[in-house]
Formats: structure tokens, C-alpha cells, sequence
């Protein structure tokens, strides 16, 4: 506090009058002019008279400066105010005896008119701390001037002190003005700091993650930060660590390998750090299945249209074949090179199977039954089988077949890779005679394909029965008339009940047999 020292000085041998301002408590070093003389003293002596006992006396100096044959004399010395010093003005006085010699002396008066002054009060405060973690406890220091007789603390929380140097508890994040007033029964001064304090939460540190991986495969391991962003810190993999800083609040890496991961410390930007952490993640590796074999029924190679068969090691949960198949067993019906990994329950696959190698071979040409007579016939082929209503007819294997029995008469070839094919069916009624159409004989049966009639034009000269019939390929008759030869028959025959599908119209005589095969749409 700044002291204000004024003093009054009179001509030589005049009294000095010096006026003081001093605050209780408080001390003064005083310099002030006394007289001029063109003599020098060698000593001094000072009595006080008057002094009050709260205020303290000491002389430090008195001394003399010589200029243009003059020495001017100052007086130097220490007025100390106690603390318990009133509110009031006094006086006191310096008695000075200046001596040359014993009978030639000089004698001279200060007196010091002291006024104690009711100091202003300043208030004021300092922390020990003022930015931390929460819970946050801070000391404060008042550093409050001036007469004052109570203070008040105000921490910004909701909480009061009137303590002179308390120490307070905040419990919750935040910034927090301060507030100190220092008062007596005239008169307060206010210091007030805003956002002087400030509690923020620990930073936090947590690692996710555990899980099972396959061999090759990687997974995520999660770092989630709390605090104040940037955060920096060391995470750590078995024995290594790494060092990182990021602004955001999560940091990401892919593990590939079985390993503990882990943080071993972590600061964010209110520069507090931890090193205690309760979080770990976990990467096992899990197990890899077996190669798989694949068995099939029978040969890899099959013939056009048929299907093979193929069935991967069992008892796993996913099956993934080259072809997009997935299941245990496949049907393949095409060429093809084919293999199959298989995973188990962690879905975890295996390494492919050995390829297999399928082979679809070529039919022979589908073959076309023609009649002569009592003749059946086809292309020569390398291997025939005829049948007869679905069954072998034994011995007949060549690419001729003379018939002896009406029924559906079809035939199988095989070429050199025993990949048959199989005609259409015939019917064929079988009749002891001759069999053979006389030239004069002359049937046209119209249309064909047919839909609702048919039409048996005949021309000849007969007079034997002729009678008809519309069967089906399993030898079920349809519709069946006779009627009495006579030349140029025209006869229609209603079809419109009759499905669709193929037949056959067998006109019989005496020695005649005809077999025509139709189609109804």
C-alpha cells in the first residue's frame, strides 16, 4: 500500500514540524531536511518527548551533504505504526543537541505531527490449485489489505465460507467463478475471478474387442477415450507398445493375431494422465477343419442328361463348392472340374478339396423306327436292344427286328461309351396273313395332325368286312367300328373327345392290315 510522508521545515533555528500519514501495522522509513550550516558538528544526540506507545522510534541516520562551502544536515529514521494503533492524529518530538566541541553546541526541535490512517481494504486471494480432476480439492490463501473484521467466500458451487484461509471440496465438473469480500463496518472491497477454477472429469480408457478370429482373418479392436480431446496414448500387444495421439474419441485397429490387447497409459489435454486400467481384449485363434474328401456313386464320367452324385465329408456347418453349391450333397449334370471347402461352427473354412474332373459324354442320335411289312428297322448303331410293351425281347439286338405279336415295340442304342438313347414307340398289330396292301387298295386319311374328325377316304374293289380302331400307345382302344366294303368308302370319324396326344388308326381286312400313327391336337 502506497505510504503518502509529508513534512513542513521552518528557517534555521526554527522548529521542524513534520507531518506523517501511516497506516497500523505498518512502518515508514523517513528522510527529511533539518537545517543549513557552514560549520561542521561532529556529533549529536536525540531525545523524544511525547511518544505514544503505539508507535515505534528508531533513528538510522543522520548525515550531512557539503555544497558551495554550506553542509546541509538531513535526519533519517524509522516510524513503525502497531496494529492495534488508533484512528486518531498525535504528536511527538525529536530533540537534537549538535555538538562542535563541549562549549560550542547547537541545539534544535522536530516535531512530528503523526496521523494514523484507516487504511482501504483491498481484497485479494491466491490457490494452490485452481484446474484439476474431479473430485478437486483446492486451499485457498486470503491475501486480503486493509483494516477489515470478516470475510466472505463465495466458491461458485453454491457453497459459502467465512474462514480466512479455507479449503474447499467440489465434487462436480465445471468452471466455477471465485468471489472474496472484505469488509468492516464502513466499508468492503470485492475480488472476483471468473472461471477461476475449473474440474473436469478423469480421463477414461476402454479397450473392446475379445472374439474368436480364423487363421488369416483380422477383427476390430476398439480404444473408446473420455476427457478433453487431443488424448495421447500407449497401447500395447503382448510385448510391444505403441505410442499414438488422436482428437477422436474412438481409435480402431484390425488384429490378425492371438494377443492380449491393451492400454498402458493415457493423457488428454487437461494434461492429466492414468495408468491404471481395468479393460483388456482378447484375440484367440479358432480351429480350421480338415481338408474335405468328396465320394460319388459312380463313374465321373456320365452320359447327356444323366446325373452324378457328389457327396463332400459330413458333419460341418457351411458347404461352398466351385460350382455355388452348398449343401453336403451336390447333383452335377455338366462338365465341369469341381472341388469343395467346407467351415465349422466358428466359420472358420478349410482348404479346397482336390479337384475332381466331371465328364459328360454324347448320346447317340435318338433312333427312327421304319416299317416294312412285318419289319421293324434302324440305322445300324455299335449296340441295339429292342422291346416289346417295355420289356427285352430277348436275342434281338441287331438293327432289324421281324415282329410276330401286336404291341408297342420301341428300341435302345448305345454307342462305344455305353450312352444310350431310345426311340419313340410303335404300335403294331400283328395279322397272319400276308399282311401285304394290294396295289389296287388305296386309303388317304385326313388331316393329320387332326382336332375334332377324321377323314378315311378308300378307293378299291373289296368285299371282305373292313373295320377300324383308334388306340393308344399303351394299346388301349378309343373307337372302333366295322363296317361292310364297298367301293369309294368316304367315312368322317368325330374326335373331339378324344385328348390330345398320339395314336395310331389300324384298319383291318381278311389279308389287310394298316397302321397309321396320328396326332391329335
Amino acid at each position: 500500500m502506497k505510504k503518502i510522508v509529508s513534512f513542513i521545515f521552518c528557517v534555521f533555528l526554527a522548529q521542524q514540524i513534520f507531518a506523517v500519514e501511516i497506516y497500523p501495522g505498518e512502518k515508514d522509513t523517513l528522510t527529511s531536511f533539518i537545517f543549513n550550516s557552514g560549520t561542521p558538528y561532529n556529533s549529536y544526540d536525540i531525545s523524544f518527548r511525547d511518544l505514544p506507545e503505539f508507535l515505534e522510534f528508531k533513528t538510522l541516520e543522520v548525515y550531512s551533504i557539503y555544497s558551495w562551502f554550506t553542509y546541509k544536515y538531513y535526519i533519517q529514521f524509522e516510524l513503525n505504526a502497531q496494529n492495534d494503533a488508533p484512528f486518531a492524529d498525535t504528536t511527538f518530538y525529536m530533540d537534537f543537541e549538535f555538538s562542535i566541541n563541549e562549549t560550542n553546541k547547537r541545539f534544535d526541535t522536530v516535531a512530528v505531527n503523526v496521523s494514523i490512517q484507516n487504511p482501504k481494504i483491498i481484497a485479494g486471494f491466491t490457490t494452490d490449485i485452481n484446474v484439476g480432476s474431479n473430485p478437486l480439492t483446492v486451499s485457498f490463501t486470503n491475501l486480503s489489505t486493509g483494516k477489515y473484521t470478516d470475510l466472505l467466500w463465495d466458491f461458485g458451487d453454491g457453497e459459502i465460507s467465512s474462514e480466512e484461509n479455507p479449503v474447499h471440496l467440489y465434487d462436480s465438473t465445471g468452471t466455477f467463478d471465485l468471489q472474496l469480500i472484505a469488509l468492516n463496518e464502513t466499508s468492503a472491497d470485492t475480488f472476483f475471478q471468473e472461471n477461476y477454477i475449473r474440474v473436469f472429469n478423469m480421463p477414461t480408457g476402454k479397450v473392446t474387442g475379445d472374439k474368436g478370429i480364423c487363421p488369416g482373418d483380422s477383427t476390430e479392436i476398439t480404444f473408446t477415450f473420455s476427457g478433453l480431446p487431443p488424448w495421447d496414448f500407449t497401447w500395447g500387444s503382448g510385448v510391444e507398445q505403441f505410442d499414438k495421439t488422436t482428437s477422436d474419441s474412438t481409435f480402431v485397429i484390425f488384429a490378425k493375431t492371438e494377443s492380449s490387447y491393451f492400454l498402458t497409459s493415457l493423457r488428454d489435454a487437461n494434461d492429466t494422465t492414468i495408468f491404471v486400467f481395468n479393460d483388456t481384449a482378447k484375440v484367440w485363434l479358432n480351429p480350421v477343419p480338415e481338408k474335405p474328401e468328396i465320394l460319388y456313386n459312380k463313374s465321373v464320367s456320365i452320359c447327356e442328361g444323366e446325373t452324378i452324385q457328389l457327396n463332400a465329408t459330413a458333419g460341418f456347418d457351411v458347404y461352398q463348392w466351385t460350382n455355388g453349391g452348398q449343401t453336403e450333397i451336390i447333383e452335377v449334370t455338366q462338365s465341369m472340374q469341381i472341388a469343395v471347402r467346407v467351415a465349422n461352427q466358428f466359420a472358420c473354412f478349410s482348404d479346397f478339396s482336390d479337384t475332381l474332373e466331371i465328364e459328360v459324354l454324347d448320346l447317340p442320335s435318338k433312333p427312327v423306327i421304319t416299317q416294312n411289312l412285318d419289319t421293324l428297322e434302324i440305322i445300324e448303331v455299335d449296340s441295339i436292344q429292342w422291346y416289346l410293351n417295355g420289356d427285352t425281347i430277348s436275342g434281338a439286338t441287331a438293327n432289324k427286328l421281324e415282329i410276330d405279336k401286336s404291341g408297342s415295340y420301341y428300341v435302345e442304342v448305345f454307342n462305344k461309351n455305353r450312352c444310350k438313347n431310345v426311340s419313340d414307340e410303335m404300335y403294331y398289330v400283328y395279322s397272319e396273313s400276308n399282311l401285304i396292301t394290294k396295289a389296287e387298295d388305296k386309303f388317304k386319311i385326313i388331316p393329320n395332325p387332326f382336332t375334332d374328325r377324321i377323314n378315311i377316304i378308300y378307293s378299291g374293289n373289296r368285299t371282305d368286312l373292313i373295320s377300324w380302331e383308334i388306340i393308344q400307345l399303351d394299346g388301349k382302344v378309343v373307337k372302333l367300328k366295322n363296317l361292310w366294303q364297298k367301293d369309294n368308302i368316304s367315312m368322317q370319324i368325330p374326335t373331339s373327345d378324344i385328348p390330345s396326344g398320339i395314336y395310331f388308326l389300324i384298319i383291318q381286312s381278311t389279308n389287310l392290315v394298316i397302321t397309321q400313327k396320328l396326332v391329335k391336337q
